[in-house]
């Protein structure tokens, strides 16, 4: 893991940068997402994000395409890493993100 120190008139630790070159990687695709489809693009990143984390870490992939969700919640030592071309598009409705 990379370490970052910072020069800051307090006393503060060095910055880890987590290294998910060699994780295992958590297709979105895999846990039932479709393009157009907002419910099922949010369980499947939910459970993406939830076996990458339950991994102790790994990299949740959104391949190109647009995909529709609501919220998503991240969660430690899990990387969202969107393809070339891929793109999130967030509901419009205040409602879907409580």
């Amino acid at each position: 893991m990379q370490q970052i120190q910072l020069e800051t008139p307090f006393n503060m630790p060095a910055i880890q940068i987590a290294d998910f070159s060699q994780a295992k990687v958590f297709d979105i695709r895999d846990y039932g997402a479709q393009p157009n489809n907002q419910q099922a693009n949010e369980q499947a990143i939910a459970a993406a994000i939830q076996a990458a984390n339950a991994n102790q870490g790994g990299r949740v992939y959104i391949p190109a395409g647009e995909w529709i969700c609501a919220k998503i919640h991240l969660k430690s030592f899990v990387d969202l890493h969107l393809a070339e071309g891929a793109t999130l598009l967030f509901s419009a409705e205040p409602a879907g993100f409580y």
